[in-house]
């Protein structure tokens, strides 16, 4: 994605956090207990939140690939 401008001052800020709540995320879908809980009472809420998780892992890996 190109910018158009200049940057915001603060998106290496934002970026960093949300790479950060991302890969937190991560670990609290993969625990068992919490992904069961979720599963259960808030299906809806899991499945786009694992779907925003993979499309965060896509958009990370291209930007590796660069």
């Amino acid at each position: 994605m190109r910018l158009s401008g200049e940057p915001p001052k603060n998106l290496c800020t934002d970026q960093l956090n949300l790479i950060v709540c991302c890969r937190y995320a991560e670990t609290l879908v993969q625990h068992s207990r919490i992904n069961r809980y979720l599963a259960k009472h808030h299906s809806k809420e899991l499945d786009e939140l694992q779907n925003l998780l993979t499309e965060f892992e896509k958009i990370s890996k291209s930007q590796c690939d660069l």
